[in-house]
């Protein structure tokens, strides 16, 4: 994960002569810093009195430096190789000969923007915060439209519908990658406008308007015929944008049933010797599981949550579910949501770590799509909890 962002802290942690190079592209005069013999790779108050003296560009500096800043962990690094290598730029030798992450995303910024740009949309679609994405499968089986004209049809088909639903999404941009053998949409979407009182140069207050803009994320795995959808709202709202990427995309009709269809099937998670098989050597060391959400299927049904610290008893959960219901009770019971815990194995560097995550019955999933969350989303089709590309 990425440290939290100070100015200082970033200074410390980039090269001063990259730093240096991205001043100069702003225009500023580093003359004096570069000659300045109290600067070094540890002490850096020289670059950081110049920064401070440019108050107009502070406010542009600040976010440059926190978008690298996000990107500098090792699955930012990943994220931008793929894409360097997606677009032929030859950069991943040069990329594999820096010293840390800071200078080799700050050099991508500064010498292949549209990777950084690429990477950064990327590593936060991977890194959203820790809402539910919704999968449906069974799509028609037709080919995604990726051209200029269908991203038209997207974007004009979103704003119409925002606006006429929320009042919202005047305005909306709509951009296509490709990843490995899956397609991204992401639409950004005006929300409601607002204001905001800020100071200005000559420390006095003003007001200024503020579109923000939210996201809307789409990925399609043609291979499978299922669609993945990110969007803050309520499941009216996803099943909409689902059928007007469909139609905008595949220039298909879905029906709303999809989203009702099972993704993740859970019910044999009920047994505690269920299956989970991990490749011999791989990076997966352990698997458990810490939560369980029951669904009796009894009229009248009540649900049960439990949970348990499984650090020392791995099968914690499974010994308060025999101590809860009776033999005859446990068939009565459906599966709607599992908590897993996956440790991966040490890196040589920073120890052991765990993913937690969570599966919901009928597809409901907390995984993102970064390097280790890839891995426990192949798990999950490997032992037959994701069902996404089984045939209807």
């Amino acid at each position: 994960m990425s440290r939290q962002y100070s100015i200082k802290s970033f200074l410390r942690s980039a090269p001063n002569s990259l730093v240096i190079q991205y001043l100069e592209r702003l225009g500023i005069d580093a003359k004096e810093v570069k000659n300045n013999k109290n600067l070094s790779e540890s002490k850096i108050e020289p670059l950081f009195e110049t920064i401070e003296k440019n108050e107009n560009l502070r406010v542009r500096m600040d976010a440059d430096f926190r978008n690298i800043e996000k990107l500098a962990t090792e699955g930012g690094i990943k994220v931008i190789v793929e894409e360097a290598i997606i677009q032929n730029t030859g950069i991943t030798e040069v990329l594999s000969d820096m010293k840390g992450h800071h200078e080799a995303v700050l050099w991508t910024f500064l010498n292949h923007p549209k990777v950084f740009a690429v990477a950064s949309r990327f590593y936060g679609a991977d890194n959203l915060p820790n809402r539910s994405w919704r999968k449906i499968k069974y799509l028609p089986d037709a080919p995604s439209a990726t051209d200029k004209n269908s991203r038209d049809r997207l974007t004009q088909a979103i704003a119409a519908y925002y606006k006429s639903a929320e009042g919202r999404g005047k305005a909306c941009k709509v951009e296509h990658y490709k990843r490995d053998d899956r397609l991204y949409w992401f639409c950004y979407v005006q929300d409601y406008a607002g204001t905001s009182i800020e100071f200005d140069d000559k420390g006095e207050f003003r007001r200024r308007t503020l579109k923000p803009a939210f996201e809307v994320i789409f990925v399609h795995h043609p291979i499978e015929k299922s669609l993945d959808t990110y969007v803050v709202g309520y499941k009216k709202t996803v099943q909409n944008l689902q059928k007007i990427w469909a139609l905008s995309i595949l220039n298909e009709q879905i029906e709303p049933t999809l989203e009702k269809e099972e993704v993740y099937n859970l019910t044999g998670l009920r047994n505690r010797n269920y299956p989970m098989l991990l490749e011999p050597g791989g990076e997966v060391e352990d698997v458990r599981i810490r939560k369980l959400k029951l669904e009796f299927t009894v009229p009248g049904s009540k649900r049960l949550t439990l949970e348990a610290d499984v650090r020392s008893n791995e099968h914690a959960v499974y010994d308060l579910f025999d101590d809860l219901l009776e033999d005859d009770m446990k068939d009565l019971v459906q599966v709607k949501q599992v908590g897993f815990q996956f440790k991966f194995r040490s890196d040589g560097r920073r120890g052991q770590n765990t993913l937690s995550f969570v599966v919901s019955n009928p597809n409901s999933i907390s995984l993102k799509y970064d390097p280790k969350h890839l891995i426990a989303r192949d798990y999950l089709k490997r032992w037959g909890i994701d069902v996404s590309g089984s045939k209807k």
